[in-house]
């Protein structure tokens, strides 16, 4: 809708002497001859020696053929820095361009309302489930932490859906009461974990967590759940996030998730008919309003 692209760069000067850059980032499809479909100059950048500097660089443009399921269609930037005309160092990065969000009680990718069927790759790499041989399935969570990279590329050029799953996992080893000698870790982690993977056009959402802390609303488990969740809207504001098994964390999660729909659903049969049994579910217990949901 915005019809934007920024590119973060971040400049790392590890010479002894100050240098004035100019960073550039040029669009291309992704082939050998292919004209530059997009330039984006920079303003000339001062970065003194050791110092670490972080610039955007941003354009209005929207690709000509988005990345969408059945159709992962790529791009690549290349970032280069230059100076007084002379090339100093250059980057390229694959990218595909398109929106995913949610709209009420559906998920929408570039406009158009899509369902997602998902698979979990369940305490392994996914090698078993390569998403190129999979006719069943357009989304997977990567379970655990385990985010297999080359499940994330070949999603990104055949058009399959990526939930990566943060390895924050399980109140028993997280306690809120020993917080002090894990959280600002953790929440290192998940910048660095986030940054790491959000150029790939496959991921559409994070899993922020798994059995955590379930449907539990303790105060001082709901605050770490809102500084966890801070972090990762910090370094992605763009995609949406769940915690497998959290529910809504009381309501600040975009999304509720019942962990395993799929299978018996616990004693929630007793009181939902059909749920855990009708795919999709007839999740009829979710008010309507879209507002007053908190967990189960």
């Amino acid at each position: 809708k915005n019809k934007k692209i920024d590119f973060d760069i971040t400049l790392v000067n590890s010479g002894n002497k100050s240098m004035t850059v100019n960073p550039v980032a040029e669009i291309k499809e992704e082939r050998p001859d292919s004209p530059v479909l997009k330039m984006i100059e920079g303003k000339p950048v001062v970065v003194k020696p050791g110092e670490k500097k972080t610039v955007t660089l941003s354009a209005n443009w929207i690709a000509p053929r988005l990345w969408d399921v059945s159709d992962g269609y790529m791009y690549d930037a290349c970032i280069s820095l230059s100076e007084n005309n002379k090339s100093l160092d250059r980057k390229f990065i694959p990218f595909g361009f398109r929106e995913f969000e949610i709209k009420g009680r559906d998920f929408y990718l570039n406009g158009s309302r899509i369902v997602m069927l998902r698979n979990s790759t369940l305490t392994s790499i996914g090698a078993e489930n390569p998403p190129e041989t999979d006719n069943v399935y357009n989304c997977y969570r990567q379970h655990l932490g385990f985010n297999n990279m080359n499940q994330i590329k070949s999603a990104d050029r055949i058009g399959k859906m990526i939930i990566p799953e943060s390895s924050w996992s399980w109140v028993h080893c997280f306690p809120s009461s020993s917080k002090s000698a894990w959280l600002d870790n953790t929440k290192e982690y998940f910048k660095r974990w986030i940054k790491h993977l959000r150029n790939h056009p496959s991921i559409v959402m994070w899993s922020l967590a798994n059995e955590t802390y379930w449907d539990r609303r303790k105060p001082e488990e709901l605050a770490i759940a809102g500084e966890i969740l801070e972090t990762a809207k910090n370094v992605d504001p763009v995609r949406p996030q769940q915690g497998d098994g959290e529910c809504s964390w009381n309501g600040i999660l975009p999304t509720i998730n019942i962990h395993y729909p799929e299978s018996t659903a616990g004693d929630v049969r007793t009181k939902y008919p059909n749920s855990g049994i009708v795919i999709p579910n007839d999740f009829y217990w979710l008010k309507k309003d879209g507002k007053s949901n908190k967990g189960w």
